[in-house]
This record gives C-alpha cells, structure tokens and sequence, in this order.
C-alpha cells in the first residue's frame, strides 16, 4: 500500500538495499518507536521469509539510518521514528486483529503512559500493576511481565517527577 514492492528474490542485493531503507522508515515511522527485532520481522515477513535471522537481519539493521534514535528496555533496543523526543512517555496504542502486538513487544514508554494515569488516581506500585495486566487481558503474572509493568510504573514516577 506504501508503493513498495517486496522482491525476496533481490533482498541480498546491494542494489535493492535503496528499497530495504524505504521499508524501515516507513515501519519506523508508522510503529515507531518499535523494537529491532520486530523491524526485522516486518521486512523478513513482508519478504515472504519464514525466519528473521542471520544475514536477513544483518541486511535489516544495516538499513537502520544514524538519524533514528535509539534506546534500550531491558536488553531490547528500540528505534525512534525521525524528529520524537527519545526515551519520552508516548500515549499508548491499541492494535487489534492482525496488527495485534504481543503485550511483550510493547515498548516501556506506552505502558508508562498508562501507569501514569493509573498513578494520577493514587495506585501505588501494586495496583498499578494489576491494572495494567488487567488492561492487556492478563490474569496472572509471569515474574519476567510483573517486572516489565513495574518497569513501566516507575519510569511514569520518574516523568512526573521530571
């Protein structure tokens, strides 16, 4: 739909690397900020290929322009698209059907965003939490999610404090 022609058949090819850097910006632009390897799924989907490793993902990154940001949530790097503030609270996206992103592969700052106004109502840390796991349709808690949600509630405490 972006005018942009997927051909897996040149992907390794230098001279379609003109076309993998349209790919990125326009995922970076549309779901930024978005984790990198999330970037790198995109394009290896959208090339038809079922993994997203080796040189897929050497080629991907390599097509990652200097003037994105970038940040890092607990040993994940994430991409800002061109001209956002890096590292700020960003309002919170809903995605549905298709499009419907993993609560794992929401970035820190859109939950944060969240907690905030949970905070704002006089959650402490605990119910800030469990609203939080409420809101993404999570009943219990894995120790790796509880510590992702608390994440994200002090971060929105260290914004309001800023």
């Amino acid at each position: 739909s972006a005018g942009l022609d997927p051909d897996a058949s040149r992907f390794y090819d230098p001279d379609y690397r003109p076309v993998v850097r349209r790919m990125v910006a326009l995922v970076v632009a549309t779901e930024g900020p978005v984790y990198t390897d999330l970037l790198v799924q995109r394009l290896a989907r959208a090339h038809g290929f079922a993994r997203a490793a080796g040189r897929i993902r050497e080629v991907v990154l390599g097509a990652i322009s200097r003037q994105y940001g970038k940040t890092e949530e607990l040993g994940r790097e994430l991409i800002w698209p061109e001209g956002a503030t890096v590292g700020a609270i960003i309002p919170y996206r809903p995605s549905e059907g298709d499009d419907a992103r993993d609560h794992s592969d929401i970035p820190l700052v859109e939950f944060a965003s969240l907690a905030a106004r949970y905070l704002d109502d006089g959650a402490d840390t605990e119910e800030a939490v469990r609203r939080l796991a409420a809101f993404i349709g999570l009943g219990r808690l894995r120790e790796a999610t509880r510590q992702r949600l608390e994440a994200a509630v002090e971060l929105a405490r260290l914004a309001a404090r800023a």
